[in-house]
């Protein structure tokens, strides 16, 4: 009979092993969606304590875009602060979602004096 501390680690290396899994999946994934051609997917990043959370969603599909919709809208409500980031150059605060946005990041509302 295994010991508790054993039997702890080995299910606390494999959450950590489905967790990599996990992300390089969402990585494969968003690669090959951005990389079709002829087809325009929008994506939204947003920064915070555990890492980016990237959302995708094409704007000729309304469902996709209405949840892209929600993530953004409950990302405002955490505070954080919306750019399109379409063109690096000049990323531009948003004031309200735009499905036709190529790149979207949230950053987190920082505090201070």
């Amino acid at each position: 009979m295994e010991n508790a501390y054993v039997v702890q680690l080995r299910n606390a290396k494999e959450d950590l092993r489905q967790d990599i899994y996990h992300e390089q999946r969402i990585q494969d994934l968003s690669l090959i969606t951005l990389n079709l051609e002829g087809v325009t997917v929008g994506k939204m990043r947003s920064m915070g304590a555990n890492g980016d959370t990237v959302t995708t969603w094409d704007p000729e599909v309304k469902e996709s875009v209405e949840k892209a919709k929600a993530e953004f809208e409950m990302l405002e409500k955490m505070h954080r602060i919306p750019f399109n980031t379409t063109n690096p150059e000049s990323g531009e605060f948003m004031e309200k979602f735009d499905p036709k946005a190529e790149e979207i990041i949230f950053i987190p509302q920082f505090s201070g004096g």
